[in-house]
C-alpha cells in the first residue's frame, strides 16, 4: 500500500459514503462522534498525457527505433445500449500485415500484446496501469461523438476494462504504452481490440498500423592489420551439457526465437510423450517456460518461427496422430490456430518458412506415407501446392531453405527403405532432383541446418545402423564429409539449430536410449596479424610492405531495427584520393567495386575460405561501447552478415584480405567504403573511410617547400604532382 496523503482537505470523520464516479473518488457525510456532516468532496487520480502526435489521425506511423517506446490512443464506439462501468473486458492484439491490408489480415493471425511479445507493453516508470487520461487537442475523434477518457495501459496489462461508463453513441478512449523488441526492418503490424474471450468487436473502421523503420547502416571504425593465411582454431564438437534440466528425449521440436534456443515436446526415455517447453541462451543453462503447454503431449512434430511466433504442428503421442497448429510469443501462452488442418494428421513431416509462408510436407500416419505439400499464411487456412510431389512419399526427411529454394532430402519411403536423394523447389509444385544418391548413407530421422553458407546434414539411421557423421554441401549434389569427429553418439530423432554462430545438436536416441546431451560445433575461424596502424588511421604501405597482402577489419553500425542473418548485402569499393582534400568529398561516381584485378584488390589466401567466421582480436576496432557481432572473412564481393543478426546499436565486424596491384605506381592514396550491393546506394553515414597511402605521395613530398632567389629572398612555391 502507498499513502496518498496524510491529511485530506475535509475534516476527520467515520463512516463517510465513498464511491467512484466519472473516474473520480467521491466522499460525503459521516460523523466524528459529536457532529454529523453533509459536505461532499471529490478527487481525481493523477492523469497522464502523451507527447506530440507521430502521425495524423487514423494514419500509419513509422514506429520509433526498436525498443523505443511509443503510445497509441484508440477510440471504441458504443452503440445500441450504454456500457456500464467496469463491464467490458478487452485485449489488445497485433499481427504481421498480410493480405495487403490490416482488414484483409486473417483474425487468426492476431495474437495478444503481452509484456514480452514482439510488439509489447512498455514499462513507463512514472505511470501506473489504470491511470486517468489527460485529454489533448491531438487525440483521435469520431465525428461528433463525445469521447469518454478511460485509462492508461502499459507493462503488466493482460486485459483491460472501462472504468468509466460510456453512454450509447459515445466513444471510450484508451491509451497504450508500447514498444517493439527484435522487430525486423521494414515489417508492418496491425492492431485490433477483441473481447478477452477472443471474439472480435462488431466493426473495425480503422486499424491502427505501424511500420518498422528501415535500419540505418553506418560505416564506423576500421583498422589495418598484417595478413594471416591460417585458421586459428580447428573445427570441433564440444559437449555443452548432459544435464540441461529437461528430460532425455528424441523427436523433440527445436527453433531459435527471440535470440534464444527453444526445445519442446518429444519422446522421453520411458516412452512418454512430452509437452514441456525450455529455452537457453548458451546451451548449458536452460529455463523451463512451461511444464505442460496446452497442446497435447507429442513427438516427431514440426516447428517453425513465423510472424515472430513459435509454431508447432502435427506429431503423435504413440497412438494418436495430430494435424493441429499452435503458436506462442513466449513459450508459456499458446494459442490454437486450428484443431484440424486440411492436411491429414501425421508425424515426421517437415516444415519451413519460405516466401513469407509456412510450408509443411511429407510424413506418415502409421499406414500412409505422404508426399503432399501445403502452405499457409495464418496456420488456419492451408492451401495444397501439390498432392504428389515428384519425390517419393516419405517420412523422417529433413527440409531447409537454402539459396532461395526449399530443399528436402533423405527419409524413409513407402517401401520402408531409407533414401539419400535431395530435391529443391521454388514453388512447392515443381521439384528438381539435385542428386538421386548423395554420398552420405541413406537414412531417416537425420537433421539439417544451413550454416556458413552451406547445407549441413547429420545423424539419422537406416533401420539398423545409427549415424553421427556430418556432411555439408553448397549445391545439394556435391557433398563433403566433415573431418571433425562428432562427439555425440550415433543416433536419430536428434534436433539441431544454428545459434550464436554455432551448430547446436541436442537430444536424440541411440543404442543406449534417449539422451539429454547438448553439443555445439564451431567452424575454423580466422585471425589477423599485428596492427599496421592505429584504429581509424590510414595505413602507409611502403618498402617491402607495399608488395605484401594486408587485412582490413571494418565495423558497420546498425541503428533503428534489426538486420537478420544474411539481411545485409554489401560491396567493398575503392577510389583514388587524388587532389581531393579527404575521402569524404570524393564524388560517389569515382568509387568502384574491389575485385581481384583492381588497383586495390582482393587477395586470395590459400588456407582461408571466403565467408569464414572471425576470431576476435584484442586490437579489433571498436565503436564506443557498442557490442561487436563478428561476421565473416572476405576475399570477394558481396559480403553479408552470415554469422548472426545485427541488433539495434550493435556493429557488424568484417575482415577483408587485400593487396595492391603490382601494376600501379607508388605515391598515391586510395579510399575504401561499403555500399549496398543490391543497388549501389551509399550507406546512411560514413564516420571513417579506410585510407591506404602507397608510400609518401608526390604531393606529400613536395608540398609547401621554401625556395630562395639569387638575392636571398624567400619564394613560397607549391609544387603538385598530378
Amino acid at each position: 500500500w502507498t499513502e496518498a496523503t496524510t491529511g485530506a482537505g475535509w475534516a476527520q470523520r467515520f463512516s463517510p459514503l465513498a464511491l467512484n464516479y466519472n473516474n473520480e473518488i467521491w466522499a460525503m457525510g459521516g460523523g466524528n462522534g459529536t457532529s454529523y456532516f453533509d459536505d461532499v468532496w471529490y478527487t481525481t487520480m493523477p492523469a497522464i498525457g502523451v507527447g506530440a502526435a507521430l502521425a495524423a489521425q487514423n494514419t500509419t506511423v513509422t514506429a520509433p527505433s526498436d525498443q523505443q517506446p511509443f503510445r497509441l490512443r484508440m477510440d471504441i464506439a458504443i452503440t445500441g445500449g450504454s456500457l456500464a462501468a467496469n463491464l467490458a473486458s478487452y485485449q489488445l492484439e497485433y499481427a504481421l500485415l498480410s493480405g495487403g491490408s490490416c482488414s484483409a489480415t486473417p483474425s487468426s493471425s492476431y495474437v495478444p500484446v503481452t509484456n514480452n511479445s514482439t510488439v509489447q507493453y512498455y514499462n513507463n516508470p512514472g505511470a501506473a496501469n489504470g491511470q486517468s487520461l489527460n485529454t489533448s487537442s491531438g487525440e483521435p475523434t469520431d465525428g461528433t461523438n463525445i469521447i469518454v477518457p478511460e485509462e492508461y495501459l502499459g507493462y503488466g496489462t493482460t486485459t483491460f476494462s472501462d472504468p468509466t461508463a460510456i453512454p450509447a453513441g459515445e466513444d471510450g478512449m484508451w491509451d497504450f504504452a508500447l514498444t517493439t523488441y527484435h522487430a525486423l526492418s521494414g515489417q508492418q503490424y496491425c492492431f485490433m481490440v477483441v473481447n478477452s474471450g477472443g471474439a472480435a468487436l462488431n466493426t473495425y473502421t480503422d486499424y491502427p498500423e505501424i511500420t518498422i523503420p528501415a535500419s540505418t547502416v553506418n560505416q564506423s571504425s576500421y583498422r589495418f592489420f598484417q595478413n594471416q593465411d591460417a585458421a586459428t582454431s580447428g573445427a570441433s564438437w564440444t559437449a555443452a551439457t548432459s544435464t540441461p534440466g529437461w528430460a532425455a528425449r528424441s523427436g523433440a521440436a527445436t527453433v531459435v526465437f527471440n535470440n534464444e534456443t527453444w526445445i519442446m515436446g518429444g519422446d522421453s526415455s520411458s516412452g512418454t510423450a512430452l509437452n514441456d517447453v525450455w529455452y537457453s541462451t548458451n546451451g548449458t543453462s536452460w529455463t523451463e517456460a512451461t511444464a505442460a503447454a496446452p497442446w497435447a503431449a507429442r513427438y516427431d512434430a514440426s516447428a517453425v518461427v513465423y510472424n515472430n511466433e513459435m509454431w508447432i504442428m502435427g506429431g503423435w503421442n504413440g497412438t494418436t496422430y495430430y494435424n493441429d497448429a499452435w503458436y506462442s510469443t513466449d513459450g508459456i501462452n499458446w494459442y490454437e490456430a486450428t484443431t484440424a488442418a486440411p492436411w491429414a494428421a501425421r508425424n515426421n513431416a517437415t516444415a519451413v518458412v519460405y516466401n513469407n509462408q509456412m510450408w509443411l510436407m511429407g510424413g506418415w500416419n502409421g499406414s500412409t506415407y505422404y508426399n503432399d505439400v501445403w502452405y499457409s499464411t495464418d496456420g488456419f487456412n492451408w492451401t495444397e501446392a501439390t498432392a504428389a510431389a515428384p519425390w517419393a512419399a516419405r517420412y523422417g526427411a529433413t527440409t531447409v531453405v537454402y539459396n532461395g529454394e526449399m530443399w528436402t532430402m533423405g527419409g524413409e519411403n513407402s517401401s520402408a527403405a531409407a533414401v539419400n536423394d535431395a530435391w529443391y523447389s521454388t514453388d512447392g509444385i515443381n521439384w528438381t532432383e539435385a542428386t538421386a544418391a548423395a554420398p552420405w548413407a541413406a537414412r531417416y530421422g537425420a537433421t539439417t541446418v544451413v550454416y556458413n553458407g552451406e547445407m549441413w546434414t547429420m545423424g539419422g539411421w537406416n533401420g539398423s545402423t545409427y549415424y553421427n557423421d556430418v556432411w555439408y554441401s553448397a549445391n545439394g549434389s556435391t557433398w563433403t564429409e566433415s573431418t571433425a569427429a562428432a562427439a555425440w553418439p550415433a543416433e536419430y530423432g536428434l534436433s539441431s539449430v544454428v545459434y550464436n554462430n554455432e551448430i547446436w545438436e541436442m537430444a536424440g536416441i541411440s543404442t543406449a536410449g534417449a539422451n539429454a546431451n547438448v553439443y555445439d560445433y564451431v567452424l575454423p575461424s580466422i585471425n589477423v596479424g599485428l596492427p599496421l596502424a592505429n584504429q581509424s588511421t590510414p595505413v602507409d604501405l611502403n618498402g617491402p610492405a607495399l608488395k605484401q597482402p594486408f587485412r582490413l577489419r571494418m565495423d558497420i553500425n546498425i541503428a533503428n531495427t534489426i538486420e537478420p542473418v544474411n539481411g545485409l548485402s554489401l560491396d567493398l569499393q575503392y577510389a583514388e584520393l587524388g587532389d581531393y582534400a579527404s575521402c569524404s568529398v570524393i564524388p560517389s561516381a569515382n568509387f568502384t567495386n574491389v575485385t581481384t584485378t583492381t588497383p586495390i584488390q582482393f587477395y586470395t589466401n590459400a588456407v582461408a575460405t571466403n565467408g569464414m567466421p572471425l576470431t576476435a582480436n584484442a586490437n579489433d576496432p571498436t565503436d564506443g561501447t557498442n557490442t561487436l557481432d563478428y561476421q565473416s572473412y572476405n576475399q570477394a564481393n558481396p559480403f553479408t552478415n552470415n554469422q548472426s543478426s545485427v541488433y539495434v546499436g550493435q556493429d557488424g565486424l568484417w575482415d577483408f584480405a587485400l593487396a595492391v596491384s603490382s601494376s600501379i605506381y607508388n605515391h598515391a592514396s586510395y579510399c575504401l567504403r561499403a555500399v549496398n550491393s543490391s543497388n549501389g546506394s551509399i550507406l546512411s553515414g560514413y564516420n571513417d573511410y579506410p585510407q591506404i597511402n602507397l608510400a609518401p605521395t608526390m604531393k606529400q613530398l613536395m608540398n609547401n617547400r621554401a625556395w630562395w632567389n639569387s638575392s636571398g629572398v624567400q619564394q613560397n612555391l607549391d609544387i603538385y604532382h598530378d
